[in-house]
């Protein structure tokens, strides 16, 4: 079967499609990838209420799923509960079903492409050879480099002559101007004032403010006498 057939079914809303639908819409009769003879029509017919593993055969399984838009259905042979080998790959994208292209048909559409890029590219060099049978030599002539390079001074022309200065200059210049006039602000920070030392006259340097080590002097005040506490003075005798 060709990998350009496509086929979906009118009846169902693609949007309604999810995992618990999307085999029942897959396994149709009228669908030309579906094979009657696999397991699901079996169990479908004779009404097989059970796990589809425990057959060996053919059968359809869901094997990616993104509600509403994109499933993927595994065609694959089954020969035990764990072995199963793939056959073939299916594409559900908005209900339209498409087989996966194999890896064989991968490979032969990349060389053709491939194929086709080296011939374009042969017969454009074809163009540009000459052949000089006088010493049997071959040269180039690129006459499409040529154009394209005058098409290049061309529009470099208009460009310069469009405009004024600041249509063909860098804004980087603007900026720079901008810069200079309002500089960003930087703040500055200056040393707290010291206190100039004191010298006593021991010559010592003293600190005008104590430190919270020092300890201030305390007074030496004389507390004043009472007279009435002293001894009486002795008088002379005559």
């Amino acid at each position: 079967m060709s990998l350009a057939t496509k086929w979906k079914n009118p009846i169902w809303d693609p949007n309604m499609l999810n995992s618990g639908n999307i085999l029942n819409y897959f396994c149709d009769r009228g669908n030309p990838f579906y094979n009657n003879q696999c397991n699901n029509e079996k169990m479908a017919m004779q009404k097989i209420v059970g796990d589809i593993t425990q057959m060996q055969g053919e059968e359809y399984a869901l094997v990616h799923a993104q509600e509403p838009i994109l499933f993927i259905v595994c065609k694959q042979r089954r020969k035990s509960p764990l072995l199963t080998t793939p056959l073939a790959y299916y594409y559900i994208v908005n209900g339209e079903i498409m087989q996966s292209p194999d890896l064989a048909s991968l490979i032969n559409a990349r060389l053709q492409t491939s194929l086709y890029h080296l011939n374009e590219s042969f017969q454009a060099l074809i163009q540009q050879v000459q052949h000089h049978p006088s010493n049997g030599t071959y040269s180039w002539s690129d006459e499409t480099a040529t154009k394209s390079n005058r098409l290049i001074d061309s529009a470099e022309e208009r460009q310069k002559n469009f405009g004024n200065h600041f249509h063909t200059t860098n804004m980087q210049l603007l900026i720079n101007e901008w810069m200079d006039c309002y500089p960003p602000y930087q703040p500055t920070y200056s040393a707290p004032a010291m206190n100039p030392p004191i010298i006593s006259n021991t010559g010592r340097n003293v600190s005008q403010t104590p430190s919270l080590g020092s300890c201030t002097p305390r007074s030496t005040a004389v507390a004043p006498t009472d007279s009435s506490s002293q001894p009486p003075a002795k008088k002379l005798r005559m």
